[in-house]
């Protein structure tokens, strides 16, 4: 007797970070938080640099997941392979 397997259709649809688009990461650009905990976040992006475990952009919180403005300077570092539109990722706002 044979089997017969049942073949599925596989989607072509990918929601991978290699499927998203990269932007060049730039001084004075400001990114929006996609998260949607965090959906109203933005950051402005004070530096780029490269360190011994990758690309990292040091950027200044300007409002926070409420919305409301930062009256402290809130400093963050992030990789750079994160400002990509997905919803782990930043999208850009204004450059």
């Amino acid at each position: 007797m044979s089997r017969k397997t049942k073949k599925t259709k596989r989607s072509t649809a990918t929601t991978s970070k290699a499927a998203a688009k990269p932007v060049a990461v730039k001084k004075g650009q400001v990114w929006g938080d996609n998260d949607p905990r965090r959906k109203r976040r933005r950051l402005e992006v004070i530096k780029v640099a490269t360190s011994a475990y990758g690309r990292y952009a040091t950027c200044r919180v300007l409002t926070t997941a409420e919305g409301k403005k930062v009256r402290y300077d809130k400093i963050t570092e992030i990789r750079t392979d994160r400002f990509i539109p997905t919803t782990k990722g930043y999208r850009l706002i204004n450059s």
